[in-house]
């Protein structure tokens, strides 16, 4: 997902969800087996969130086993 449509669909998916910490992988639920290039969507995913074009999501630390740790702020 590297495109303005993926961008909207993300922040769907982030909307749906509580307040929290979660990986990529627990944002994406269901829809995360049909990501193809994992590495490259984390990339596209980590610089969104730090460009701020993903609302109610900071980046929290990276995990032991390399997954990055984010954060779905309150409304």
């Amino acid at each position: 997902m590297q495109h303005k449509d993926d961008l909207e669909v993300v922040k769907k998916l982030i909307a749906a969800l509580a307040p929290g910490r979660h990986t990529m992988k627990e944002i994406y639920g269901d829809l995360w087996e049909g990501v193809r290039r994992k590495r490259a969507c984390g990339w596209w995913f980590k610089r969104a969130v730090d460009a701020g074009r993903l609302p109610r999501l900071r980046w929290v630390r990276k995990r032991s086993n390399k997954s990055n740790e984010y954060e779905v702020l309150p409304r």
